[in-house]
């Protein structure tokens, strides 16, 4: 709902490109469906292991590699925005 006001505001008063807020969004989107309190996908893998008698605390425990690695892409997309415009640059 708020996503259409900040990418008017972004990619036309600062400067933004419009593909890479786009993967930036995604990105934490991703990332917020993962941790908790939302969590979605930790409920899904927990309610999928349940028959396993995976427990909630080792589904989080294996979510963290992960959530790291998301945390790097994130700040390496923010930092050289080039690995987010690559692939568009040569398409068109």
């Amino acid at each position: 709902m708020i996503v259409p006001i900040v990418l008017l505001v972004l990619t036309k008063v600062v400067g933004f490109d419009p593909i890479l807020l786009g993967v930036v969004i995604a990105i934490n989107i991703e990332t917020g469906k993962t941790t908790p309190p939302v969590g979605q996908i930790l409920f899904i893998i927990q309610g999928i292991g349940h028959r396993y008698r995976i427990t909630f605390g080792e589904v989080i425990c294996g979510a963290v590699p992960y959530l790291l690695a998301e945390a790097v892409v994130l700040a390496l997309v923010i930092m050289f925005p080039g690995i987010a415009l690559w692939i568009p640059k040569h398409i068109c």
